[in-house]
């Protein structure tokens, strides 16, 4: 009797732990993907600087890849950035469009600037993560709430039609 009440307490205790584990375990997740994919925008944002050449971030949503492509390479990337598919790249946003299958292109300038965009992280069991990406900089703002992600870029269309 005595031996069935401490394997009792043991069960209660490991699944205790694991329950109290899986929360960070899930953000820790998020918070890598998240660097992979910020990783890759700074990658081929300075590629572009460095070589004076035009290029493409790819997300590839269905195989949860991201690549980058030069001007001048045709199809072959001169990176590739896989994404665990515990933490699939979900969704690509830009001001005009909304990708969720496919490939999503981001096109890079010379200069190493992009159009800004936003990129949706989805783990598996359903947290969520944007991260939105300005267009100048490349600096990362990470968002919940994909209202969040619609605000920023309708202030993006309000300062365009503001300077012309």
């Amino acid at each position: 009797m005595e031996l069935l009440a401490v394997l009792v307490i043991l069960g209660l205790l490991t699944a205790v732990a694991a329950v109290r584990l899986h929360g960070p375990y899930r953000a820790a997740r998020l918070r890598d993907v998240a660097e992979r994919v910020s990783f890759a925008d700074q990658q081929v944002r300075a590629h572009a600087r460095r070589f004076a050449q035009s290029g493409q971030l790819v997300c590839d949503l269905d195989r949860n890849l991201i690549y980058a492509r030069s001007e001048g390479t045709g199809d072959l990337p001169h990176f590739r950035v896989p994404i665990p598919r515990s933490v699939p790249l979900d969704r690509v946003q830009t001001p005009r469009q909304q990708i969720d299958r496919g490939q999503a292109r981001i096109d890079v300038s010379p200069d190493g600037q992009t159009p800004s965009y936003a990129v949706r992280l989805r783990s598996a069991d359903g947290g969520k993560q944007w991260l939105f990406f300005s267009g100048i900089t490349g600096q990362v703002t990470l968002l919940e709430a994909e209202s969040d992600v619609q605000e920023l870029f309708q202030l993006l269309d309000q300062d365009r039609a503001d300077a012309d």
